[in-house]
């Protein structure tokens, strides 16, 4: 198993293994993460596996950069001020798909999940890969995520392909917030409070 195991100075090794389709565990600021290349369907049954999550259940969208929103989902000027706010960071928002996103990403749905990481190693990983990835909490599905590499390890055994050795840095999830109608919804409170993101929106309102 511990073969497996790779540090973050191995850039290159991580982002290929993207690319091949492979799954990874990972730290980020909020929990520690289990993910994919987004838009490889087999990868993205292995994750489903890995996680035994349901397939109604979508993975959220994990981008490099801001612009990339604009490719996969549709904003208004109020929802990008605070994606603006607070994005690179521990919030998800909930937005209006676009028509050219993949079936698999968003399980049929016409909503997407998308967050961008305040993570420096992450960031580098994504903007290497010029592509998002899929990622969520390391955990099966309905248990406690993985707080380290040595859980994630214990937690996935053969199930997933490598992990990158480190912590996450809170161990709180990302805040939810459904953007996909007039009025903004709390779906999860996390790190960030919904009532600073609430206050932003409202003042852009008026």
């Amino acid at each position: 198993m511990k073969d497996k195991l790779v540090s973050k100075n191995e850039i290159k090794q991580v982002i290929e293994a993207f690319k091949e389709g492979k799954v990874i565990a990972l730290p980020t600021e909020t929990v520690f993460g289990i993910g994919v290349i987004y838009d490889n369907i087999n990868a993205f049954n292995n994750l489903i596996i890995a996680k035994n999550r349901p397939l109604e259940k979508a993975f959220p969208l994990v981008i490099g950069d801001i612009s990339w929103i604009n490719e996969f989902a549709l904003l208004n000027k109020c929802q990008e001020k605070i994606i603006k706010t607070y994005f690179p960071g521990p919030l998800t928002v909930v937005l209006n798909k676009k028509d050219n996103v993949p079936y698999h990403v968003t399980s049929g749905k016409n909503t997407i999940a998308i967050r961008m990481p305040d993570d420096e190693f992450i960031l580098k990983v994504l903007t290497n890969l010029n592509k998002p990835i899929l990622l969520t909490s390391a955990n099966k599905s309905g248990e406690k995520p993985a707080r380290n590499h040595i859980e994630a390890l214990d937690i996935f055994n053969d199930s997933v392909d490598m992990v990158v050795i480190g912590e996450a840095m809170f161990n709180v999830p990302s805040t939810i917030v459904d953007f996909t109608s007039d009025e903004i919804k709390l779906i999860r409170e996390g790190v960030i409070s919904f009532n600073d993101i609430e206050r932003i929106y409202k003042e852009d309102e008026k």
